[in-house]
């Protein structure tokens, strides 16, 4: 899988320097898009492997299944037919 995204990355970027690419209405990337790119995706990426960690340790931090602090807890309600719908109720 992850060799078949790493394909169609490289297709669509190297599509549009073709000769393939007038005909689809393509044109080049500045080299200002790539440049942000590849600055933005560590940036994101960073990020997000921080946060993943930041939230899975409040997780692992509880004990025994309790929730980690500042969670809601959730509420069961029996059910109960609105009054509306009663009358298609049998």
């Amino acid at each position: 899988m992850i060799v078949t995204v790493i394909a169609v990355a490289v297709i669509g970027v190297t599509l549009p320097f073709t000769p393939r690419a007038r005909p689809l209405g393509m044109v080049p990337l500045p080299a200002s898009y790539f440049v942000f790119v590849a600055l933005v995706v560590p940036v994101y990426l960073t990020l997000v492997e921080l946060l993943k960690a930041r939230v899975l340790g409040k997780i692992a931090s509880s004990s025994h299944g309790e929730r980690a602090r500042g969670s809601h807890q959730i509420v069961r309600r029996p059910h109960v037919t609105p009054p509306r719908a009663r009358r298609w109720v049998h």
